[in-house]
């Protein structure tokens, strides 16, 4: 009989543990980023600047969006620190230019020891790479977790998971294949 894998318990079980892995990687970036965002979000002030334009990020992948626009804008707002030092942002989200119209008063949060690295100060372009790497945590902990019992039967032993070659006893020596 043909066996890619081996066991197909022992695939589900490989399969479980490396997304469990991934899961414990991607918790980290989950942390690291919430904390360094934390951080930036305690320490920062607020500002309201004002759209000065927009920059067009060309998408390099242009087969991804066939017939729309081949990039995002992304919106560039200028504003003034408490020190009367005239900085700007780009917006880290690419919605496009019909979000704002060039003169709009938008929020930022900025470090007064590094107005460059300011924040248009909305929940996803300040929180959205934790949202995301946190989201992603949860997904592959869950299949990680849930996957080797959700093919258990009723006593705790995995159950075969290939519908070809499901698992059986082998008559000649009464062990499973």
């Amino acid at each position: 009989m043909l066996k890619v894998f081996g066991n197909t318990t022992q695939t589900l079980g490989v399969f479980a543990k490396l997304f469990r892995a991934i899961a414990l990687v991607l918790l980290a970036i989950t942390v690291v980023s919430g904390f360094v965002t934390l951080q930036f979000r305690l320490s920062s002030q607020s500002a309201v600047g004002r759209v000065t334009g927009f920059e067009e990020v060309v998408n390099p992948a242009p087969i991804t969006n066939p017939g729309g626009t081949n990039g995002f804008e992304y919106v560039v707002v200028e504003f003034e620190t408490a020190a009367a030092e005239r900085s700007s942002v780009q917006g880290r989200s690419g919605r496009g230019a019909d979000q704002f119209d060039i003169g709009d008063p938008v929020p930022v949060r900025y470090s007064p020891s590094r107005p460059d690295r300011a924040r248009i100060d909305s929940f996803m372009e300040i929180w959205a790479t934790p949202v995301i790497f946190g989201a992603l945590f949860a997904v592959f902990a869950l299949i990680g977790i849930v996957a080797p019992y959700a093919f258990a039967d009723n006593r705790g032993n995995r159950r075969s998971v290939s519908p070809v070659w499901p698992e059986r006893s082998d008559k000649r020596s009464g062990t499973k294949e």
